[in-house]
């Protein structure tokens, strides 16, 4: 018996400075050789992140469902639809809003608000504003609508309603082209990310993405998404996880590195899109604009405009 408390005591002893080590910053793997991860839980975690580098979440990825859109504000407002119309973009953000050399707002967003316009039979009129006046701006009752790449927000925002997203903010991966396997560069899918270093921007929903449904990658956190792709390209790490569309823009412009697997939508992370923000007393227009957006995606109306105008979004 003595002998047996001995041993247990010494266990505890082993435990407790290998524990006081890792809190140290070093991890007990390397001092030891063992693996943190049980046997039966790497089979899990592996499993985990196969199915959603197919893109095949389980049932604790499937994603809530979005917000309405058109719930803020007064329930009594908003059942005329306005003749005539102010819409607000910042004209910085091309080619979805810029200002053109004759000083008008132009870009994919602006002609498509052209377009709903015009379906529509309203008066609009083209103002533009600094990001950070854009909001107050509209919940003063100078504006009547923004287009200037909104991610409509998880929860309703009291005053404001949203139209449905006309284009998506999905998350993906890229990698290097030399570190690729050839079947993954041949098939476009994603290779097994276990101990692969995945560049990230730290802080962002990325990250916790990344975390949660890839746990068996190493998260390389970066200050920001250039910061995360710039050291990609310097080669400091062979993946990286980003939002797509700015991933579209710099692999057009770089011929080291190509997007992999498929496009991950989830909402809880990414948000239900990029949509138009208007008060809540317009929620008859947003119905409308809703009615339009949809009726301009079904006939492929919304992806030519898009393609027009070399804008990299996800539908």
């Amino acid at each position: 018996m003595r002998v047996l408390l001995t041993i247990n005591f010494l266990a505890l002893v082993v435990l407790a400075a290998a524990a006081a080590i890792v809190s140290e910053g070093t991890p007990l793997e390397d001092i030891t050789g063992w693996s943190l991860v049980r046997a039966d839980r790497l089979a899990e975690l592996e499993a985990l992140e196969a199915a959603h580098r197919a893109g095949q979440g389980g049932e604790r990825d499937v994603a809530l469902p979005a917000p309405r859109p058109h719930e803020a504000g007064d329930e009594g407002a908003g059942k005329t639809l306005p003749q005539k119309l102010i819409i607000a973009t910042e004209g910085a953000f091309p080619p979805f809003n810029f200002t053109g050399e004759d000083g008008a707002p132009k870009g994919m967003e602006i002609e498509l608000v052209r377009a709903l316009c015009g379906q529509l039979a309203l008066e609009c009129t083209f103002v533009t504003a600094p990001w950070g006046a854009l909001m107050p701006g509209l919940r003063d009752g100078k504006y009547d609508l923004i287009a200037a790449s909104l991610r409509i927000p998880h929860e309703a925002e009291e005053g404001v309603v949203y139209s449905a997203p006309y284009y998506a903010t999905p998350g993906r991966f890229a990698a290097r082209r030399s570190a690729l396997p050839e079947a993954e560069r041949e098939t476009g899918t994603l290779p097994p990310l276990r101990d692969k270093k995945v560049l990230v921007e730290e802080g962002s929903l990325h990250e916790a993405f990344l975390k949660a449904r890839f746990p068996l990658a190493k998260a390389e956190g970066a200050p920001s998404f250039a910061e995360a792709w710039a050291a990609l390209t310097r080669g400091q790490a062979d993946y990286i996880f980003a939002d797509a569309r700015a991933l579209e823009s710099r692999l057009s412009e770089s011929a080291c590195c190509e997007p992999m697997g498929p496009l991950y939508s989830n909402p809880d992370y990414f948000g239900a899109g990029i949509g138009f923000a208007m008060p809540a007393r317009h929620r008859a227009l947003a119905v409308k604009i809703d009615e339009s957006l949809q009726k301009m995606r079904a006939s492929g109306a919304l992806e030519a405009l898009a393609r027009a105008h070399n804008a990299p979004v996800f539908f």
